[in-house]
């Protein structure tokens, strides 16, 4: 019998890959369960650009904002008011947690979950309010199988998209295989994901 955790449900997953894979050899029946928790948060309107930007540490103050490291987010402004000097219109920005209330935004993903994160200098706070707006969740979870442990192609009907909160089940008799990989992608959004490879073979 074997049972293996693909992805914990502890991590939360946002724009990107992950992937794992698992030595699957005497397994040739298996199957694999999956359950996509989609956690992206709404908009936050009617941000004051003058009480919650700080342009000396280039920060947002959003109280229990719940973003993750790479979220993909937008800023426009509210009516007459104007954006934070620093961020553009109709421009992908990348979410750094300074805190649980606190955000600053990067120009990409790698400057976002550097070791050292790299944020976009706001130099201004701007005027009136303004929405931050975290972008729909968009992705897909497919699973691969491999003899070699480098070449891996995908399993039929082994494939699920993400437009939201999801399950998955997926299972496979006399499959022969010496390696099954998960690949996670998000192109948008952020998410909680779990799953589990179980073989009831020994």
């Amino acid at each position: 019998m074997l049972t293996e955790t693909l992805f914990s449900p502890s991590s939360v997953v946002t724009s990107g890959s992950v992937s794992r894979s698992i030595n699957v050899q005497r397994h040739d029946n298996f199957s694999v369960i999956a359950v996509v928790d989609n956690t992206t948060p709404a908009a936050f309107a009617a941000i004051s650009a003058t009480t919650a930007v700080d342009p000396t540490t280039d920060s947002i103050t959003l109280t229990a904002h719940g973003l993750a490291a790479g979220l993909v987010v937008r800023v426009a402004a509210d009516g007459s008011g104007a954006r934070p000097t620093g961020l553009a219109a109709a421009t992908d920005y990348f979410v750094i947690p300074v805190d649980a209330n606190t955000i600053q935004l990067a120009a990409s993903r790698a400057n976002a979950i550097a070791t050292v994160p790299v944020p976009v200098n706001i130099t201004a706070d701007g005027t009136g309010a303004f929405t931050l707006t975290p972008t729909v969740i968009a992705g897909s979870l497919v699973l691969q199988a491999s003899n070699d442990g480098v070449n891996f192609a995908p399993l039929t009907n082994g494939s699920l998209t993400i437009d939201g909160d999801e399950a998955f089940f997926f299972e496979k008799t006399n499959a022969q295989y010496a390696y099954v990989r998960a690949v996670l992608t998000l192109t948008a959004g952020q998410a909680t994901v779990s799953s589990v490879f179980n073989s009831n073979e020994e």
